[in-house]
């Protein structure tokens, strides 16, 4: 049961990782942001070497707004690949939330195409170990999608080029590598010469399913996981109508998931703020709807918060057998 309990605890911190990410640049990101000294620092890792360098870039972007500080971090990931090759990984942190990983294996699958995503692959696991790699797994799925295109025809290459060992595990499928080629298909953050920007993805004629109806049976759980952040952001925050979209989902499985996906995106959006998370969850159409919701939202409350106290105010309203998928019961 510990183990378990710490498995969990590590996926919420990731997946906390990935959504305040993303909250933080959809409410920022409303304009090209410059990026223009980025050259000073090519010309310092050059000098004094990737960790002096990146030192120096946290300290000048400390007070920066996020998203100006995370979209210069894949700037800077992607000069120190250019500079001091593979081994600049061990530079890397997860400052900005894991820019520098961004920027740094999207260079380097530029520089040396897709044969270079198991070896990356394998980087992030010698790092940090098998359990603790899925934010800089993450960092290649983004890098897999901004090398092959951000169109639907390359979704699936980019999802094949993860080289996941096992995707019946669930921390594979809903973290890592898929987590980032999802996001970065729905959310694509563009960069140039001298500014950088984050985008949407258009809808389809088919929504709100296209995208996780049409792709192959294997990817399908990380896509239904994926997408409520997407329908969040085009739906306008009408919960409602995401709780239905999720109900409808034909596979009980997926619809769980999806569920599961609408709660790690409310936490952030409701400020982790416990009462506007039982508000927001009480949205989902079924019990089981609301208890995925609001247990996996309660992930996101204790680690950014670190109150137990609202992690369990979070999930006072559910059963004895739904307060089993909180974390602190």
């Amino acid at each position: 049961m510990h183990i378990i309990k710490k498995n969990k605890y590590l996926i919420a911190l990731f997946l906390l990782t990935v959504v305040i990410l993303f909250q933080l640049l959809w409410i920022q990101n409303t304009e090209k942001k410059p990026v223009k000294d980025m050259a000073i620092w090519e010309n310092q890792i050059a000098n004094k070497g990737g960790k002096k360098a990146y030192d120096q870039f946290k300290n000048a972007y400390s007070t920066k707004s996020f998203s100006v500080a995370h979209l210069a971090s894949h700037i800077f990931g992607a000069s120190l690949y250019k500079i001091e090759g593979a081994s600049g990984i061990t530079t890397c942190d997860d400052s900005f939330s894991f820019g520098c990983y961004h920027g740094f294996f999207s260079q380097a699958i530029a520089i040396n195409g897709l044969q270079v995503v198991k070896k990356l692959s394998q980087t992030c696991d010698d790092k940090f170990g098998l359990k603790y790699s899925s934010p800089c797994k993450h960092g290649i799925g983004h890098g897999l999608v901004e090398f092959l295109g951000h169109d639907k025809d390359h979704l699936i290459q980019a999802l094949e080029s993860c080289k996941t060992k096992d995707l019946k595990d669930k921390q594979e499928q809903h973290f890592g590598c898929y987590s980032g080629v999802f996001m970065e298909y729905n959310f694509p953050i563009y960069i140039g010469a001298n500014n950088a920007e984050m985008g949407i993805r258009e809808m389809g004629e088919n929504e709100p399913y296209e995208t996780c109806e049409t792709i192959p049976e294997r990817y399908k759980s990380s896509c239904y996981f994926s997408i409520g952040q997407w329908w969040e952001k085009v739906y306008s925050y009408d919960y409602d109508k995401l709780g239905e979209f999720c109900n409808k989902i034909p596979n009980i499985t997926y619809a769980d998931t999806c569920f599961k996906g609408i709660g790690n995106v409310v936490g952030p959006s409701s400020n982790y703020n416990p009462e506007e998370i039982i508000k927001r969850c009480a949205k989902m159409p079924t019990s089981e709807g609301v208890s995925w919701c609001v247990s996996t939202a309660a992930w996101t409350v204790l680690e950014q918060t670190k109150n137990k106290n609202d992690a369990i105010a979070t999930c006072k309203n559910l059963n004895s057998d739904q307060k089993k998928l909180c974390p602190i019961q």
